[in-house]
Formats: structure tokens, C-alpha cells, sequence
């Protein structure tokens, strides 16, 4: 871990580290980062239409190099009924390893332009197909993490399981949602 002290630092350009590593602070309120320019202001703008910004999806000021974390490998449940932001239930396939109530996961959707328009309560951004989402990206492009709090089915049966925060957003099969273990 990387140790900050408490203090107000102002960050003029880009943080890059490994996935090793992890930064810790002095505590909430003690270790503060200002960013006071932008990423245009710093680094310029190349726009990638429909998009204002190519900063839109790509990385921020403090970037860590790292292999993705949720893969094929870590999936473990289909969502295969829509829930909607604010709920804590989700509907699931038959989950493909055993999981208790504290254990952690991610919950994913893929990009897509229907998804775009359900994240902005149909209001059309610009977006109009799905080649408005870069492919690599859209990837698994919502993701949430959460602790297990239940879990209700199960045994080769559909499986309900219970969230303890909630979902930030809608989730559908139609967009690709999936459980992985986190």
C-alpha cells in the first residue's frame, strides 16, 4: 500500500500504478486530492463521436494497469428476471458455486444503445445503435459490488439472492446481467 498523509495535495497529472498497489490515506477529511484542471485542460481532447469527451469512458486521473478481475472464470449466475435501481433482490440461474450470506459480487451488464436509453429514462442522448459504444468497452460496462445478505432457492433450482446495498441502477437479462464472484 501506498501511504498518504494527512494533507491537501493538488494532483497535475495522471497517477498510473500497478494492480498491486493500493493507496491509502490519514483517514476521511485528512488526506485530501484536489484535481484542479480537468483531463481536457491538461492532456487536450480528442473527441470519439457520439461522445463530447474521449475521457467519457477511459481512465482518470488515477488509473491502475491491471487484468480484469471479472471474466468468464468468475461468472457464476445469470440474472434471468429485471430488477429495478433501488431494489436488493435478484433473480438468478442456478448458481454454479456455493455462495454464503457475506461473501462478495459483482453484478454486470454489457453496453449496448437500448441500455444507454434505460439509463437515461428513454430520453435518446445521441446514441441511436449500438455502434454509439465502442465494442471493447461496452464489455461488461456496469458493473456493482456488493455483499450477499441472503439467499432463498437454490440446488439445481432458480435462486433469489439479497443484496446488502441496492442496485444503482436497472438490471436486465436483456443486457447481458450476470453474477461473478468478487
Amino acid at each position: 500500500a501506498l501511504y498518504i498523509p494527512p494533507g491537501r495535495y493538488v494532483i497535475t497529472q495522471r497517477l498510473v500504478f500497478s494492480s498491486d498497489i493500493s493507496l491509502r490515506g490519514g483517514g476521511q477529511d485528512q488526506t485530501v486530492l484536489l484535481f484542479p484542471k480537468s483531463l481536457e485542460e491538461v492532456y487536450g481532447n480528442t473527441p470519439i463521436p457520439p461522445q463530447s469527451s474521449e475521457y467519457t469512458v477511459g481512465p482518470g486521473w488515477i488509473h491502475w494497469l491491471a487484468t480484469d478481475y471479472v471474466n468468464a472464470s468468475t461468472a457464476i449466475a445469470s440474472i434471468t428476471s429485471t430488477a429495478a435501481r433501488g431494489s436488493t433482490l435478484l433473480m438468478v440461474s442456478a448458481l454454479t458455486t456455493t455462495l454464503v450470506p457475506g461473501d462478495w459480487v459483482v453484478v454486470t451488464q454489457d453496453g449496448s444503445a437500448a441500455l444507454v436509453l434505460d439509463l437515461n429514462r428513454g430520453h435518446n442522448t445521441g446514441c441511436t445503435d449500438a455502434r454509439c459504444i465502442d465494442p471493447v468497452a461496452a464489455a461488461r460496462v456496469l458493473r456493482f459490488v456488493s455483499r450477499v445478505k441472503g439467499i432463498t432457492g437454490g440446488s439445481g433450482r432458480p435462486t433469489t439472492l439479497q443484496l446488502e446495498r441496492p442496485l444503482p441502477f436497472n438490471v436486465s437479462s436483456a443486457y447481458g446481467a450476470t453474477v461473478h464472484r468478487f
